[in-house]
């Protein structure tokens, strides 16, 4: 059947993309029994259908003669050439890499061997070239880095308290007869409260140890250093990292100020941060991506970093309560799942009450238009205002638009009584309606299909006791923005100011902006689709503010009501430009930039919408109680936010799959979590660049292509550095100018640039750098006097080298001889880049030769 299909098709071009993952095809069927390469060759060997193989190569770059995969770098090159260009040239080719291998290896003065070398160096190209191509970034640097750099954690110290947590770890695995323990000990804090039952034999033969009761095991433990003490979580004191490498990162992400924001700051920004987001290491903080080989170390990751995190957004809230708390009803750790969602919408016998919550989810119009951050700079020709003076210009668009829409809203008399506060979310409402009283009909009836399409479940999406509401909550609110009260008392004389704030900050008004710039100005019925899509981000904003690991975030130490904590969180933290930036991002990520108006509005919304629907995820921990000769086992659960795991789950059904999906969709968003800790499963075929461009190898890879191919993950298209280097080059034009998305005009102005210095296609959007702009960061917390301190020395040494052994055989013993000598022979390195894009850095001594 699927012959005579092939028969039928009949193709021209076949593209193979991913083809290293199935490089067995080549074989000829006779050499092989691989499902499926019968099948490929006779789709290869049509007579006219021209093959174009696509992304990573059929070989593998670099290998190591005793390869755990069984690749051979030399072997699979000849035969992917084999393929392409048909054995009389790969015969060819492989002759002239020979003569290319020996002359590195002698590094001859001789100008005739060297002419000779440089002769089998073009050819190689020449050959190469012909049927395959590949551009290294490294050559369109100004330090041949591509833009990738050593960076620093704090030296990961090892505590007194380290030592004798090993000590325990030791005397338990020799007990139990499992294998040394070093490398957990050196990977991941509480390794035997953390590892997940059955993961490990040590854990494994622990556990049983326990359940039998052994009693040489109760007396080690009894007086035991190293485990988790659930007290200490329990009443939320400060938790010892356990490890130097965690405490080393836990230093590093909490001295940037992350702990007390909800998003990473804007690349390019409209106004100056404020507030929380104003801290000086959030300018330059990324996301954080950690690597391990261990499937425990993800889980300790997450689990305590986010524990930490809790830890100090609770911080004042705990120290506030200490002074009216009784010593008997502390606050604890367990009761974190009992806290009150503040932004939930209420209802008291059928009446709305908390319309100024709902305000912050409508998309009002009029608001919408005169309080646009991105119009105030332009206006002013600055980007760098105070949050107050952008409100300042703001407010007096309001009270234009107030004295010609809705006059009645300035009234200063005092015989009106007291202030009404109704004024702060009818009078918005008000203006749309007095400006165009149709569309505001139509976009009412509009929200309320949507909202009646919404699964009861997900209408509020909060189930704490006592707070789950049903659909009509949120249609009494929305019918109670169209039915107006026309008994409004004074308005209160804050009024344009309070709606200014709420133009410039509140979610559904920068939804909607946001949307505006990948979409334009259409007809009426896409402008009303909008802005439902607009609310419906707009409530996935408010229910990311309700959670209980959230509120204590952003909840004030005053009495100001919570709603307000929410719009000067998005006020300080640039909600407008963050969102214009992501949505930017997600137009080409989601495979929508050449989709109508209308589909990409959709499918942005959605990409937002499951971006923030990222929930708390639960680990469980197990801490141990040692009753004289019994060993009681202690089931814990605690929550993940602000760090997550990626692989290293045992069950691998649809649940986790959706769940890692859901994991990387919030990571690839500026919204938490900010660190991603996850097993060589995310190391490969996967992005995680749209807002981090930093790499900790938490145990290093022995093969240099494994190190590159993790840091690939941040180092791809409009990356979070690229982003963070065009603001800062092309912001100002960006903002200044008169494109509707700023971030297309700032890409736009690199290209020109680009263009007319005829640099590669992979500059602006692949490499951008900038003098003391973003890099591509590596971290490697290698513990001191450890074996890893050689490890790396060697492996960043192959990283700078290997592609000198490119298309020979033995590769690791032919660097062990070049190395040394690489800047003398990087002249040889093969460049397969196409014709009229090579690199324009050539060495001049290669121009002699």
């Amino acid at each position: 059947m699927s012959e005579i299909a092939l028969d039928l098709l009949s193709p021209d071009l076949v593209i193979l993309d991913e083809f290293q993952r199935f490089k067995d095809l080549l074989d000829a069927p006779a050499e092989t029994d691989v499902p499926g390469a019968k099948l490929a060759q006779r789709m290869f060997n049509q007579e006219k259908a021209k093959i174009l193989m696509l992304s990573a190569t059929p070989y593998k770059m670099y290998t190591l003669h005793d390869d755990e995969d069984g690749d051979d770098h030399y072997r699979d090159f000849i035969k992917t050439v084999e393929f392409l260009a048909g054995p009389p040239r790969a015969v060819r080719v492989e002759s002239q890499l020979k003569t290319m291998g020996r002359a590195m290896e002698r590094l001859t003065s001789d100008p005739a061997e060297t002419a000779l070398a440089a002769e089998a160096k073009d050819a190689v190209e020449s050959e190469l070239r012909r049927v395959m191509c590949r551009t290294e970034r490294t050559a369109f640097t100004t330090e041949a880095d591509a833009m990738v750099k050593l960076r620093h954690l704090p030296e990961p110290q090892v505590t007194p308290q380290d030592l004798r947590s090993w000590v325990t770890l030791d005397r338990v695995a020799k007990h139990v007869g499992s294998r040394d323990a070093l490398e957990y000990w050196r990977s991941s804090p509480y390794p035997l409260n953390l590892m997940e039952r059955d993961s490990y034999m040590l854990r494994k033969n622990f556990h049983d140890r326990v359940d039998m009761g052994d009693p040489t095991l109760a007396r080690t433990l009894s007086s035991a250093s190293g485990l988790l003490d659930w007290r200490v979580i329990r009443d939320y004191r400060k938790l010892d990292p356990g490890n130097a490498k965690l405490r080393s990162l836990e230093e590093d992400v909490f001295k940037s100020g992350a702990a007390d924001v909800l998003w990473l700051p804007p690349s390019l920004s409209y106004y100056r941060p404020s507030g929380p987001f104003s801290h000086t290491g959030l300018g330059s903080f990324t996301k954080r991506l950690v690597f391990s080989a261990w499937t425990v170390v993800p889980k300790a990751i997450s689990t305590l970093l986010s524990y930490e995190a809790d830890r100090r957004s609770r911080e004042k809230e705990l120290a506030s309560a200490a002074l009216t708390s009784s010593a008997s009803d502390p606050r604890r750790y367990d009761d974190q799942l009992r806290a009150v969602a503040p932004l939930t919408l209420k209802i008291t016998e059928d009446r709305p009450m908390s319309m100024p919550t709902w305000s912050l989810t409508y998309p009002f119009a009029e608001l919408t238009r005169v309080t646009d951050p991105l119009a105030v700079a332009r206006h002013v020709r600055r980007r760098d205002l105070p949050q107050q003076e952008v409100l300042d210009i703001a407010e007096q668009g309001v009270r234009s638009l107030l004295a010609e829409l809705l006059p009645e809203s300035l009234a200063t008399v005092d015989d009106l009584g007291a202030e009404d506060p109704r004024w702060y979310w009818a009078a918005p409402m008000l203006l749309d309606r007095r400006r165009d009283p149709a569309a505001a009909d139509a976009l009412a009836r509009a929200m309320r299909e949507f909202l009646w399409g919404l699964p009861k479940g997900l209408l509020e999406g909060e189930e704490h006791a006592g707070q789950a509401a049903s659909s009509r909550a949120a249609r009494l609110h929305l019918d109670e923005t169209q039915r107006l009260p026309d008994n409004l008392g004074r308005p209160p004389v804050d009024l344009p100011r309070r709606m200014a704030e709420l133009g410039v900050g509140g979610f559904g008004t920068s939804a909607m902006r946001a949307l505006t710039r990948i979409a334009g100005d259409h007809s009426a019925e896409e402008v009303k689709d909008r802005s439902v899509a607009a609310f419906s981000i707009a409530r996935a904003l408010r229910l990311l503010f309700n959670r209980p690991e959230v509120v204590p975030v952003v909840r004030s130490s005053g009495d100001r009501a919570y709603w307000r904590d929410a719009l000067q969180h998005a006020l300080d933290g640039g909600l407008q430009s963050v969102l214009d930036e992501f949505v930017h991002v997600l137009v080409e990520s989601e495979g929508l930039s050449n989709k109508d108006p209308a589909e990409r509005v959709a499918g942005v919304s959605m990409a937002v919408i499951e971006a923030l629907g990222l929930r708390s995820t639960v680990n469980e921990i197990e801490t141990f109680e040692v009753d004289g000769p019994r060993i009681y086992s202690h089931q814990h659960r605690m929550s993940t936010h602000f760090a997550a795991r990626y692989g290293g789950r045992r069950a691998a059904d649809d649940k986790t799959f959706h769940r890692e999906s859901s994991v990387r969709r919030a990571f690839n968003s500026p919204f938490r979590p900010f660190v991603l800790a996850s097993t060589s499963v995310g190391q490969e075929g996967l992005d995680f660049h749209p807002y981090s461009h930093a790499v900790v190898h938490w145990n290093l890879p022995s093969n240099p292509v494994d190190m590159e191919q993790r840091e690939g993950r941040v180092h791809r298209y409009k990356g979070h550095a690229v982003r963070k280097n065009i603001a800062e080059d092309f912001g100002d034009l960006a903002v200044l100018g008169e494109s509707e998305d700023p971030w297309q005009g700032a890409f736009d102005a690199a290209v020109v640039q680009s263009t007319a210095q005829g640099i590669s296609e992979l500059v602006p959007y692949w490499l951008h750098t900038t003098p003391g702009g973003a890099t591509v960061e590596r971290y490697i917390p290698a513990i001191p006097f450890s074996r890893e301190v050689g490890h790396q020395r060697r492996l960043t040494r192959t990283v700078g080298v290997y592609r000198l052994a490119f298309g020979q055989p033995r590769q690791d013993d032919f660097i062990s001889v070049v190395a040394d000598r690489h800047e003398e022979l990087a002249w040889m390195k093969v460049d397969l880049s196409p014709p009229g894009t090579q690199s324009s850095r050539r060495d001049p001594a290669a121009d002699e030769r």
